[in-house]
């Protein structure tokens, strides 16, 4: 999405805390967004449950489609600790589908928007 797009949609959001660091102000929330846009990864630390940890990275097909996901305890180490040794593995993983990707488009035509 552009960055208009994004505002307006984060604009139309009700956000809720599920746990005390959710992250529900949308000047806030904008800019961990346009972060994981420019770094190509998004982790989630206890936002959506405590305990909870999750590392994604996108998939492309001329532009991101999807994401590949990784959850975890968040007890299992430190944020820096989960991007260094999950971080790796879920890029390869992803690198992977987008060239899969691009092989079935090859054979089937252009991506569907």
């Amino acid at each position: 999405m552009t960055e208009s797009e994004r505002a307006s949609r984060l604009g139309d959001m009700t956000t809720h805390q599920f746990t005390s660091a959710t992250v529900a102000d949308p000047a806030a929330l904008a800019a961990i967004i346009t972060s994981a846009a420019r770094d190509g990864r998004a982790l989630v630390d206890q936002e959506l449950e405590e305990g909870l940890r999750s590392l994604a990275v996108p998939v492309h097909d001329g532009h991101v489609v999807a994401a590949v996901n990784v959850a975890l305890h968040a007890g299992r180490g430190t944020p820096a600790e989960t991007r260094a040794i999950l971080l790796p593995p879920l890029r390869e993983t992803a690198a992977a589908i987008t060239a899969d990707l691009a092989t079935v488009r090859r054979w089937s035509g252009p991506p569907i928007p």
